[in-house]
């Protein structure tokens, strides 16, 4: 297992990122940030970050989780799930 560190300004909560396979949903939210995701990218350049709007809620995992499979489930209210739809 590879461990990164992310440097302020940055920010990035576990609870905000979501692997589904080689592909990894990172929530915008109070707890992580831009720079975070940014850093996030460039740290695994071997996996797909893709940023998710979410509101409402403290972690993207509180509004969404991934199911064996690839399957999604969550609150559409609370996270832009078509996005996290979209083909790789």
């Amino acid at each position: 297992m590879k461990t990164v560190s992310i440097a302020p300004p940055g920010t990035l909560d576990g609870g905000d990122v979501l692997q589904v396979g080689r592909t990894v949903y990172v929530g915008r939210s109070a707890r992580t940030n831009d720079d975070g995701i940014r850093q996030l990218t460039a740290l695994r350049p071997e996996r797909r970050v893709v940023p998710v709007d979410m509101s409402g809620v403290l972690h993207l995992k509180s509004a969404v989780t991934a199911l064996p499979g690839g399957t999604f489930i969550g609150d559409p209210r609370r996270v832009n799930l078509p996005h996290m739809l979209e083909p790789p």
